[in-house]
């Protein structure tokens, strides 16, 4: 590991955390969980989907750990739909739930991509 260099302890800790959780590109995180490119990629499906991501001037990149959290939530809202919960009553939010019917098409073969 890097050594980190003498700051407060609040710094180092989040210096830590960036290294160990690094920023990667669409590509990398449509790979590593299996997402179809171009929802990370086009900026209407990331708003849409509400997609966690960090815009770096023109570069656009995601945290790993953010992404799963998203498809976690994502899965979550699925079950609840499935389950008959009244979405309006638990305050989901539409682009919620427009990722959750997205993520609950993500099984069936797409073509595009």
């Amino acid at each position: 590991m890097t050594p980190v260099p003498m700051i407060d302890a609040d710094l180092a800790a989040k210096w830590r955390q960036a290294q160990a959780n690094p920023l990667l590109s669409a590509k990398e995180i449509a790979e590593a969980l299996n997402l179809p490119l171009y929802i990370l990629q086009q900026p209407s499906q990331r708003q849409r989907f509400d997609i966690p991501h960090y815009r770096l001037g023109k570069l656009v990149r995601f945290r790993l750990d953010e992404v799963m959290a998203w498809t976690m939530r994502v899965a979550v809202n699925i079950e609840r739909r499935e389950a008959g919960v009244d979405h309006a009553k638990t305050s989901a939010s539409a682009n919620t739930l427009a990722a959750a019917s997205f993520a609950a098409n993500l099984g069936s073969p797409s073509t595009g991509h």
